[in-house]
């Protein structure tokens, strides 16, 4: 089993843009660290107050993301709202997946 779960401890950035779409300033340099397609990554997104989690992720060469991750309620923030790397279940998971002591693991992420 490959492993796409790409943990980003340190990574930090910022809202760019709020419109249709949710553009990260930061998206260039979040794709060049999930490298090869299917490698995703969970960041949230929070103005202090509220939370939403995002899954990143490397669709055919550009940064999807998947609003709304880990049960969590789409929010329209404003621009330059702090959006950074956070450790989920779901990262967790595709991590202990990925441990050759775990190679029955059949759940998908």
């Amino acid at each position: 089993m490959s492993c796409h779960f790409i943990p980003l401890d340190g990574f930090v950035s910022q809202v760019e843009k709020y419109g249709d779409t949710l553009t990260i300033a930061d998206s260039e340099e979040l794709l060049e660290l999930l490298p090869e397609y299917d490698d995703w990554t969970t960041l949230s997104i929070t103005d202090g107050k509220v939370m939403e989690v995002v899954k990143a992720k490397n669709h055919c060469g550009h940064l999807v993301l998947e609003r709304g991750f880990e049960d969590t309620q789409k929010i329209k923030f404003s621009c330059g709202v702090c959006v950074q790397f956070i450790m989920t279940k779901a990262g967790v998971e595709a991590m202990a997946c990925c441990d050759k002591w775990f190679d029955d693991c059949k759940k998908e992420v």
